[in-house]
């Protein structure tokens, strides 16, 4: 699969030595990325005046109820026929952990955009990428190639740029 565009490659793509050509990411993967991309910001700044009014852990406990009732129905988990996982205690321990570290990560998540920004949180949150590429390489070992260490710094000089131009401006303003 071949990309049109030879500007996107730094995004999408794992380098060949010589040319910058192939997209080792579907279409849909792209897609289904550059939407993930605009629910982050979505869900970031728009319930701030809620959770001000009613709470985080209401908010996020209405939001688990509605989504998770609705993807329930969508998904006709009724019909699975894989119930008989969750006579095994290891499968339940598995699913439990994952809904409750999951859910307080989320809700400290929320809970930060009291103390800091909404943009302060989202470049905060662009080194989980980074946490999981590195337990990937040290758990799984994975091997990262060169171009992808060159993205790992430039994410680094990017974030550090942004932290502490931020800084600067919230110096400015409060001057």
């Amino acid at each position: 699969m071949y990309w049109d565009n030879k500007y996107t490659f730094w995004v999408v793509s794992t380098v060949n030595e010589l040319f910058f050509t192939a997209l080792f990411v579907s279409y849909e993967a792209l897609i289904w990325g550059v939407f993930l991309g605009l629910t982050y910001a979505f869900y970031t700044l728009y319930p701030a005046r809620l959770m001000t009014e009613i709470g985080v852990i209401t908010i996020i406990g209405w939001g688990m109820i509605i989504s998770g009732t609705v993807f329930a129905i969508m998904g006709t988990v009724w019909s699975s026929d894989e119930w008989s996982l969750l006579a095994n205690p290891l499968i339940i321990l598995l699913i439990l952990g994952i809904s409750i570290f999951g859910a307080v990560a989320y809700v400290l998540f929320l809970m930060s955009l009291k103390y800091i920004t909404a943009v302060e949180t989202s470049i905060l949150s662009s080194f989980e990428p980074l946490a999981a590429m590195i337990i990937s390489v040290i758990w799984l070992g994975a091997v990262l190639l060169k171009w992808q260490l060159v993205g790992i710094m430039l994410m680094l000089i990017f974030v550090a740029y942004l932290s502490i131009s931020g800084g600067k401006n919230k110096e400015t303003m409060d001057a």
